[in-house]
């Protein structure tokens, strides 16, 4: 979805985002292609990570127990050297602790090894290969008529998804600020933009 604005002149794009029905779709179709592919865009849906980051994780970077079934309260993900080799913290949702506790249970991955693999055993996949799966899941939802053609559809917009859904849900826009791993609040605020009414407060203006 695109939108522009015009402020004092100034043309400007709002983020793209996609409705969460619409990320559930991205992610079953690329589950067609592989359980990495997919786990790949849970992860950056839920956690609203950068495609660097997530491909960049590693096993002992996940801070939960990985067992079937169950889920952590206080879990988190250490997210390592992120924009301005910052590090930071994000929450485990309870979908991607279950996602990815599966996940390394099946490929055998634990310690400093990568999350995410390629093809080859222990290959850590790269930010191209994130980019890839992301269009290969579009191209299949686009072929099958889940998804309509013309959408803007790359791994940031995952996100810029996740902050807007936070912020619907929510969730303070400083507690999304330091989710998101933002330097400044004001990065932040464009998010506020593209969330919705949902409390009604236009009905209750006088």
């Amino acid at each position: 979805m695109v939108d522009k604005q015009n402020v004092r002149g100034n043309v400007y794009k709002l983020p793209e985002y996609l409705e969460p029905p619409q990320v559930d779709i991205l992610i079953r179709y690329a589950a067609d292609a592989s359980m990495v592919s997919a786990n790949l865009l849970l992860t950056m849906w839920r956690a609203g990570l950068r495609v660097s980051e997530a491909c960049a994780l590693n096993a002992n970077d996940l801070k939960f127990e990985f067992k079937k079934g169950e889920t952590q309260k206080g879990a988190q993900i250490h997210v390592r050297g992120g924009k301005g080799d910052r590090d930071r913290y994000v929450p485990a949702h309870p979908e991607l602790q279950d996602a990815l506790s599966s996940h390394l249970r099946y490929l055998k991955i634990r310690g400093n090894n990568p999350v995410f693999i390629g093809p080859r055993a222990g290959q850590r996949i790269s930010r191209i290969t994130g980019y890839q799966y992301v269009q290969g899941a579009y191209a299949r939802a686009m072929r099958d008529g889940a998804l309509p053609h013309g959408l803007k559809i790359t791994p940031h917009v995952f996100r810029h998804s996740a902050a807007r859904h936070w912020l619907t849900q929510g969730v303070p826009i400083h507690v999304v600020s330091l989710w998101l791993g933002h330097a400044q609040l004001k990065t932040t605020l464009i998010y506020l933009q593209l969330a919705t009414d949902n409390g009604n407060l236009m009905e209750e203006v006088a």
